[in-house]
């Protein structure tokens, strides 16, 4: 049994990668694979297989994008040895997946319990003045983005569920928010423990949010959220202050990280 990580960089910056790899080689991952569009990444390319050199990281070039059910993730897996009992990661680019135990032991308890998939919840990740600053290499995300807020949910009316992980023989719907078999009760601890923190909320969101639209992600009324979003804005600032935030300034309090304990 192996486990993957899956992320598809299609558009924009990479700024969030090293972050990415970081955390979740720390998780105890086998392989990170990244499905790169190359009509919008081909610029990007050099600088994408610099910062994964000496990981176990590998690049899946596709072209052609589109996001139903994420062929383009199944395909870069199965290249790399990805098996349909392997379990795999789905997390974009600004998604670190919080989980409440490590992964190897939240995979046996999912088997025991004959789950295939779990999922969990946004929590999204702004600066703490609601700025859409751009990201640097450091201090950590948590640090950069310290206040969690329910941006997603309460202001676009989004959905903020996500299948976090699941077998590889799994189907996942466009954005992974649901799976083709019920993912059910938590294996271990509370629903409220399976956390997808999203830093999406920095500079250039407004660039890539154009570019999606006319890319074909008008889907699923996801152009009506993004839409609330920008009208929500206040000269482009989140206003952090608005009680419908439910915001909370966390500090430096990161993603907890419960490596692998088979390794």
């Amino acid at each position: 049994m192996r486990f993957f990580a899956a992320t598809v960089l299609r558009n924009g910056p990479v700024d969030l990668l090293p972050h990415w790899l970081d955390y979740y080689l720390r998780l105890g991952l086998d392989e990170l694979i990244l499905c790169v569009l190359r009509e919008g990444m081909e610029e990007r390319l050099d600088q994408i297989n610099s910062l994964i050199k000496g990981k176990p990281a590998r690049v899946y070039l596709f072209s052609g994008w589109h996001d139903d059910g994420q062929p383009q993730i199944r395909d870069g897996l199965e290249q790399y040895g990805c098996r349909p009992d392997d379990w795999v990661i789905h997390a974009d680019l600004d998604e670190l997946n919080e989980f409440p135990a490590p992964i190897n032991e939240l995979a046996e308890a999912m088997a025991r319990n004959d789950r295939k998939a779990v999922h969990g919840h946004f929590i999204d990740r702004v600066d703490a003045d609601g700025c859409l600053t751009a990201l640097t290499a450091t201090p950590s995300l948590a640090e950069q983005y310290p206040v969690e807020c329910k941006l997603t949910e309460n202001i676009c009316r989004g959905f903020t569920q996500k299948i976090m992980m699941c077998r590889h023989e799994v189907t996942v719907s466009a954005g992974h928010h649901t799976a083709s078999v019920p993912s059910g009760k938590h294996p271990i601890g509370k629903w409220q423990d399976y956390r997808v923190h999203h830093f999406k909320w920095r500079d250039m969101v407004l660039e890539r949010i154009k570019w999606a639209l006319s890319n074909g992600a008008a889907r699923d009324g996801w152009d009506q959220e993004t839409q609330r979003f920008i009208d929500f804005l206040q000269y482009e600032r989140i206003p952090v202050e608005d009680s419908r935030l439910e915001s909370k300034h966390v500090g430096t309090a990161s993603p907890r990280l419960f490596p692998r304990t088979d390794r």
